[in-house]
C-alpha cells in the first residue's frame, strides 16, 4: 500500500544503511553520525531505539549495517577502514581489521558462518563469525561497492564501479578448514584408519575430531603447550609431547593413564613405532628417550648439540631419526645405537619424516630448505620455500613429499624433487603436516588457528578441470560475448 507507518528519529547525520532483525523484532541502522542504533519493538508494537556504545564504536562514517540471518549478531561496516561485530543487544564482540581503506558494504551469509566485506581498497574479505580472516578475494579494478550470497551460500556476487559484477564460487573442493580455538595448533596426527586427526594445541589440550571438524574429545592434563601427538598403529593409545617436560599416554576417549617423566626440557616430538611397542620422544635437553608403550624408560639417545625438535621411526620399524637445532639430523638404530648423521642444513633442523618404503628421508630447515637424502645419508634433493620450512611429510603411495614453510605455503613435490603444487590457504605459518592412511588428504597445522584437510584427489588435472568447467559452463553456454568455438570447451 506504501502507507506510512512510522517515522525513527535520533540519528544526527544522513542514515546510510538499515537492516531488519529476522523475527523483523528489531531494526538495526547506520549512520554517518558514526553510530549504531538498535531499534526494537515495544509492548505498543513501535520502535524505540538504543545507540550502541560510541567510544567502542566506529571513528567514521558507518556504511553498512547487517543482522545475521540466525538473529545472533550484527555487523557494522565503515570508513574507518574496519567492520564491528555486536550481539543483538548491542554489545560490541569484536572488531575486524585488515581492509586497507573504507569498508562500503558487509553481509552475512544464509547460515550465518561468513562475513563478506566490499571495500574502497577493491578487494571483497571473508570472515568466519569468530572474526577470522578466511580468504580476499581480488580481482576488480576499482573499488567494490556491494557483495550479497546466493541463497545456498556457494556463490558471492559483487559489484564495483569498474563497471563490473563478479560472481565468486565459494565451494572449495580442495580444502577444509577447522577453526580450533584462538591459540595455535602445534602438530597434528590422524587415527590409523582415517576416521579421526588429533591436534596438539598452544592452549595445552589435544584436540580430537572427527574429519567434518565435529569435536569429540578435548584432553586436558598438560600444563604448558602441546607440542606433539601421535596415535599407536592399535588406535588405543594417543602419546601427547608438551612443554612441562613431559609425555602422557592417553586413551582415545580421553583418560589419562599414565604421564612419563625424565626429560629435562621441553618435549617437542612424539612417535609410536610402527609395531605399537615403543615410544619415542624428543626433546629440548638435546636427547631422544625411548619408552616401553608401559611408560618403562629404556634408554636414552644423546649427541646431539642442540635441541632435539622432531623424532620419528622408519615405516619398518628398524630407524630412528631425529631433527635438531644444531643443523643435524641423526639417524639411530632401534636399540639406540648411531647409525649416521646427515649435515648439510645452515640452519636448525625442525621436521624429519621417512618416506613409506623406509629408503628416503626428507628434513625441514629453517635455512628455508627441505633436503631429501638416501637410507645410508647421501644428500640426493635440495627443495626451497621462500622461508623456513617447519615441517615434512611424505604420502602413502611413496610418489609426494609436502613441506610446510612459515611463509603460510605448503608445497607439494614428487619424489624426484619436481614441484607439484602450491596450497594457499593459512594465514601464519605452517607448524604440522600428517598424510592420511590411505594418502588422499593432506592434514596441515597452523600458527592461525586452524587445521585444514586439503583433498589431494581433487589436485588432479582431470578433477581441477571438472570443478573450473562446473563454474564456467552456463557462463559458456550463455554468454552473447563467447565465440562460438569456445562454446564446446566445457562439454566433455
Amino acid at each position: 500500500e506504501g502507507r506510512l507507518l512510522e517515522t525513527l528519529e535520533g540519528h544526527t547525520a544522513p542514515v546510510t544503511s538499515v537492516s531488519f532483525s529476522p523475527d523483523s523484532q528489531a531494526i538495526a541502522s547506520a549512520s554517518a553520525d558514526k553510530t549504531v542504533k538498535l531499534w526494537q519493538r515495544n509492548s505498543q508494537g513501535n520502535f524505540e531505539g538504543i545507540s550502541f556504545n560510541r567510544q567502542q564504536g566506529h571513528n567514521e562514517t558507518v556504511t553498512s549495517v547487517s543482522f545475521s540471518p540466525d538473529g545472533q549478531l550484527i555487523a557494522s561496516a565503515s570508513s574507518d577502514k574496519t567492520i564491528k561485530l555486536w550481539s543483538s543487544n548491542g554489545q560490541l564482540i569484536q572488531t575486524l581489521q585488515g581492509h586497507d581503506d573504507s569498508v562500503f558494504h558487509v553481509t552475512f551469509s544464509p547460515d550465518s558462518q561468513i562475513i563478506a566485506s566490499a571495500s574502497r581498497d577493491k578487494t571483497i574479505k571473508l570472515w568466519n563469525r569468530d572474526g577470522m580472516l578466511l580468504e580476499t578475494l581480488r580481482g576488480h579494478r576499482d573499488w567494490v561497492f556491494s557483495v550479497s550470497f546466493r541463497r545456498d551460500g556457494k556463490t558471492l556476487a559483487s559489484g564495483s564501479r569498474d563497471n563490473t559484477i563478479r560472481l565468486w564460487s565459494l565451494d572449495n573442493p580442495l580444502r577444509k578448514t577447522w577453526k580450533q580455538n584462538s591459540s595455535a595448533v602445534n602438530a597434528v596426527a590422524w587415527y590409523p584408519n582415517d576416521r579421526f586427526v588429533a591436534s596438539a594445541q598452544a592452549d595445552n589440550t589435544i584436540q580430537i575430531r572427527r574429519t567434518d571438524g565435529t569435536l569429540i574429545e578435548t584432553l586436558r592434563g598438560h600444563t604448558e603447550a602441546v607440542w606433539g601427538v601421535s596415535f599407536s598403529p592399535d588406535g588405543r593409545l594417543i602419546a601427547s609431547a608438551s612443554g612441562d617436560r613431559t609425555i602422557k599416554l592417553w586413551q582415545r576417549n580421553g583418560t589419562l593413564l599414565q604421564t612419563l617423566t625424565g626429560h629435562q626440557g621441553v618435549v617437542l616430538g612424539v612417535d609410536f613405532s610402527p609395531d605399537g611397542r615403543l615410544i619415542a620422544s624428543a626433546s629440548g635437553d638435546k636427547t631422544v628417550k625411548l619408552w616401553r608403550r608401559d611408560g618403562k624408560l629404556l634408554r636414552t639417545l644423546k649427541g646431539h648439540e642442540g635441541a632435539v625438535n622432531w623424532v620419528c621411526f622408519s615405516p619398518d620399524g628398524q630407524l630412528i631419526a631425529s631433527a635438531s637445532e644444531d643443523k643435524t639430523v641423526k639417524i639411530w638404530y632401534r636399540d639406540g645405537t648411531l647409525m649416521t648423521t646427515l649435515k648439510g642444513h645452515a640452519d636448525g633442523v625442525w621436521g624429519v619424516s621417512f618416506s613409506p618404503d623406509s629408503q628416503l628421508i626428507a628434513s625441514a630447515s629453517i635455512d628455508n630448505t627441505v633436503k631429501i637424502w638416501d637410507r645410508h645419508g647421501q644428500l640426493l634433493q635440495t627443495l626451497e620455500h621462500d622461508n623456513r620450512v617447519t615441517s615434512v611429510s611424505w604420502s602413502q603411495d611413496n610418489q609426494t613429499l609436502a613441506s610446510g614453510s612459515s611463509d603460510n605455503t605448503i608445497k607439494l613435490w614428487n619424489r624426484n624433487g619436481k614441484l607439484l603444487y602450491v596450497l594457499n590457504g593459512h594465514r601464519d605459518g605452517i607448524n604440522s603436516l600428517s598424510f592420511s592412511t590411505k594418502g588422499q588428504t593432506l592434514a596441515s597445522a597452523s600458527a592461525d588457528g586452524t587445521v585444514i584437510l586439503w583433498n589431494l584427489e581433487d589436485l588432479s588435472l582431470e578433477n581441477l578441470l571438472q570443478h573450473g568447467c562446473n563454474w564456467v559452463r552456463d557462463y559458456l553456454a550463455n554468454n552473447p560475448n563467447v565465440e562460438p568455438g569456445d562454446r564446446q570447451l566445457c562439454t566433455f
